[in-house]
């Protein structure tokens, strides 16, 4: 699925936002300040994949174009910074939202009850959808990718940090949101 989505997103001609130069810039310097500042696409879930190289076991390693994030099917999907619905579309089975940002993208995959279209603005916090069920895995899990002039870049540098853990803390994960 995520070489299927990298592929998509990397050969997909996405429509520019109609748009003076100016928007276009505050928009990109708008969404470059915010890096290291931008909230979690779900409230609660563990990164199951970071982006870059992953190792399943001693045999299987492969590139994430973003990152994968494990959370509860059904639970809500927000956008992470205001933007243009740029396609709403099906890749391999499942749904794929991506949102411009100026020059920026990011990309929702796995979703579903998707309540925003092509062309739609919205803001920060907005519910664009809701985390799919996986049919082989439990709970769902949503990809979420980051693109500038489609150019991978790593989620989570751009990300809020989590909270640390605080001494005697149950939750041992540091991928915990």
């Amino acid at each position: 699925m995520r070489t299927l989505l990298l592929a998509f997103l990397l050969t997909t001609p996405i429509p520019h936002l109609v748009a003076g130069k100016a928007h276009k810039k505050a928009a990109k310097d708008a969404f470059t300040v915010a890096k290291g500042h931008l909230p979690w696409p779900v409230q609660k879930g563990t990164i199951l994949y970071h982006y870059g190289s992953n190792r399943i076991d001693d045999r299987v390693t492969f590139f994430s174009p973003g990152i994968t994030i494990s959370a509860e099917p059904g639970v809500a999907v927000c956008a992470v910074f205001d933007g243009e619905v740029s396609s709403v579309t099906i890749v391999d089975g499942k749904t794929v939202l991506i949102l411009r940002h100026g020059s920026y993208l990011t990309s929702y995959g796995n979703l579903v009850s998707v309540v925003v279209g092509k062309g739609d603005k919205v803001k920060k916090g907005t519910v664009i959808g809701q985390v799919a069920d996986e049919a082989d895995t439990d709970p769902g899990q949503l990809d979420f990718i980051l693109l500038k002039n489609q150019k991978g870049l790593n989620p989570e540098l751009w990300l809020t940090k989590k909270p640390r853990q605080k001494p005697g803390s149950k939750e041992t994960s540091s991928s915990q949101i």
